[in-house]
């Protein structure tokens, strides 16, 4: 029973942005698995780190001495043992064995410096191995057009692909193939769309110079891949070959796309997507996550057998969740295929009322979920309360709660334990928030990233967690942003969405045969989870302040408010 909980280590800040979370421009190579790479200029040293991931030896050449002593010195403190400094006078100077390389990256502190010297430019391409490539990024007008004087003339290089990037500085985290209007347009809808007006605004504005195809001219920041003339080219834009080979090794072949990347967010945990447009129809139909960093592959593993169980099982209804296409492994990174779902964030289809039809719908949607999957064999009361002692341990580790506080939550966990009624597991999503629901024209909700699921899962878990957040978003839409007082509004207060929830809660629990009385408990044990879950994103000095803590002990401050009264049946 919650078997992926149980084996993950809630560890404050292991969530935060870190080392790997670096360099995602390596994703647009054909391969992450290189012999030697050569860095023209030195990187940040956390880049180095990734860098040092991916190929066996890394060299950097910079003719600061001091430099690349300096960088020497940091790559030992992260542990990187492949790195070979070569000290240049002048980069033209460099020895550099033809065809010896598999890639070049080139800093962007020193693109003006290549740009500048055609005799780099031609060191370069002899060093490269014939399939092998040249990385840089080139911003402003200005670089845009010395890199078109430079590269029109015989330079021994061919274009292989080039994207627009956002941002327009640091590292990178989208990246849209140039004179792609679909993708473009797609991505300004669906990837870079924003909650906040100023963004939303933006979004509109970039899928109308999507339509007009000035938005390769407008948007500053390009990444230039390069290779040798006359080497293998695939197709313009085609996923990078290390995909297509995954694909080809399960049936699938992708010969007929082409790619965007999107590499949102600051954690280590945030994976990067390839969305896979098919060149026939512009639509994308596929889209494949992969992770940063082998620490979180557990959970594309987990979200692959988790999608494949509600597939097998006929849990759910089939175009409501992503069909799993394939699973595999590129240089110890999971790598996870799924059907693309289509639909608007729930956050802009809903009414932010008590009757909205798509709130009412989601809720129903995993209310079935659990109707179809409970089991009331697989464990018991016991077991269940050994599960959540076990997280118990864990929160008592992470928070520090009055002594009191933490005698109720004992005390919940041993009323499951003293249970001697049937305890059922249901298929838990483990992660319902409106922002992993979609909508479709139907008005139907399609419920997406299943990494945290659990077959074996705890009931009421979900809807309660669903709730929250919905009741959140309605309450910020009145004006209250404050996370306790909208929780208070709707869950210790009487009001419509506390009548809705207290009336399903309870007709969920006779539905799936649980005991009304081990309501209460599972209710407070759903914050306790959620507050560990969260302390992996926040820092030693912000824990105090997190906000599901809060929302607990909240809750057993005011555990006879009549709203909890409602929910719990008493």
């Amino acid at each position: 029973m919650l078997e992926m909980t149980l084996s993950t280590r809630f560890e404050p800040g292991t969530n935060l942005s870190g080392n790997l979370a670096r360099a995602d421009w390596r994703y647009l190579l054909p391969s992450l698995e290189l012999s030697r790479l050569l860095c023209i200029g030195i990187p940040a040293p956390e880049t180095l780190a990734v860098l040092g991931t991916i190929a066996r030896e890394m060299l950097v050449a910079e003719p600061d001495a001091q430099r690349l002593k300096m960088i020497a010195t940091a790559a030992q403190e992260l542990g990187v043992e492949n790195l070979s400094n070569i000290s240049a006078g002048h980069f033209s100077t460099l020895d550099l064995p033809e065809q010896s390389l598999d890639l070049i990256y080139v800093t962007r502190r020193m693109t003006a410096a290549l740009l500048a010297d055609p005799k780099l430019i031609a060191k370069c391409q002899r060093s490269l191995k014939p399939d092998a490539h040249l990385y840089l990024e080139i911003s402003g007008q200005s670089q845009k057009r010395r890199f078109r004087q430079i590269f029109a003339k015989n330079t021994g290089f061919q274009e292989t692909a080039r994207f627009w990037l956002t941002p327009f500085s640091g590292e990178l985290r989208t990246a849209v193939p140039v004179n792609d209007r679909d993708a473009s347009a797609y991505f300004f809808k669906n990837v870079l769309f924003g909650q906040s007006f100023k963004k939303r605004s933006l979004s509109q504005i970039g899928g109308l110079l999507s339509q007009t195809g000035w938005i390769d001219t407008v948007m500053p920041r390009h990444a230039v891949l390069l290779s040798p003339k006359n080497s293998k080219t695939e197709l313009p834009f085609s996923p990078p070959l290390f995909l297509q080979e995954i694909a080809q090794k399960a049936g699938f072949s992708l010969s007929k796309y082409r790619f965007a990347l999107s590499a949102r967010g600051k954690y280590n945990s945030n994976k990067v997507i390839f969305f896979l447009f098919n060149r026939e129809t512009d639509q994308v139909e596929i889209v494949i996550k992969m992770t940063r960093s082998p620490e979180y592959n557990a959970r594309l593993e987990n979200e692959f057998r988790m999608l494949k169980h509600l597939k097998d099982n006929n849990l759910a209804e089939a175009g409501t969740y992503p069909e799993p296409f394939f699973f595999d492994y590129h240089n110890n990174l999971a790598v996870i295929a799924i059907r693309a779902v289509y639909g608007a964030p729930f956050r802009v289809k809903t009414t932010a009322k008590p009757d909205c039809p798509v709130a009412a719908d989601a809720a129903n949607w995993l209310a079935t979920l659990g109707k179809r999957s409970a089991n009331v064999d697989a464990a018991s009361a016991g077991d269940a309360a050994n599960a959540l002692q076990q997280l118990f341990e864990q929160f008592q580790q992470t928070y520090s709660l009055p002594d009191d506080e933490a005698g109720f939550l004992a005390n919940a966990i041993a009323q499951i334990a003293d249970s001697t009624a049937p305890f059922p597991t249901v298929f838990q999503h483990g992660d319902p928030g409106t922002w992993n629901m979609l909508v479709n024209d139907a008005n139907r909700v399609i419920v997406i990233d299943w990494e945290s699921g659990e077959p074996q899962g705890m009931p009421m878990w979900d809807l309660f967690y669903f709730y929250r957040t919905f009741a959140s978003w309605v309450a910020r839409q009145s004006g209250e942003n404050d996370p306790q007082k909208n929780f208070a509004a709707h869950f210790l207060l009487d009001s419509p969405i506390n009548r809705l929830m207290a009336a399903q809660f309870h007709h969920f629990a006779a539905e799936i045969q649980l005991d009304p009385a081990l309501i209460r408990p599972l209710f407070y044990t759903c914050w306790m989870h959620r507050a560990l879950k969260e302390s992996m994103r926040l820092s030693p000095e912000q824990m105090a302040g997190g906000t599901f803590v809060n929302i607990l002990r909240l809750c057993i401050r005011e555990k006879s408010a009549p709203g909890l009264q409602a929910i719990f049946g008493q």
